[in-house]
């Protein structure tokens, strides 16, 4: 759901297009930060689950704070479309990505 936003995005031409694409993209923001804390706790004992949570919401607060920034050189130099593109990319990857690891586990799975 968040590359089809991201490709939205590059075609998207006034505010009111941005209406549609907003709620979808919220929704999958919400969804990879709980898979992501959710994933990320599960590595960890639970005895460190607290801090791993502070780490992760330490990371966005990061984030909040340097992406002002990036996003300003962005749209300064490549528009508003360049969001959506880099999002849409970075997600490709990351799908391909997991597929080959998929793959990779079943074939280790039945050797």
């Amino acid at each position: 759901m968040s590359s089809l936003v991201g490709l939205a995005q590059v075609f998207m031409a006034n505010v009111f297009q941005f209406c549609f694409i907003v709620l979808p993209m919220m929704f999958s923001l919400s969804v990879f930060n709980v898979i992501t804390d959710s994933m990320l706790t599960k590595t960890v004992p639970s005895s460190d689950t607290g801090t791993m949570l502070g780490l992760c919401a330490s990371v966005q607060s990061l984030l909040r704070t340097i992406g002002p920034t990036i996003g300003g050189f962005l749209y300064h130099n490549y528009g508003v479309a360049s969001f959506g593109f880099i999002q849409f990319v970075v997600n490709m990857a990351v799908f391909v990505f997991m597929l080959r690891n998929m793959a990779n586990s079943k074939d280790e799975h039945r050797e």
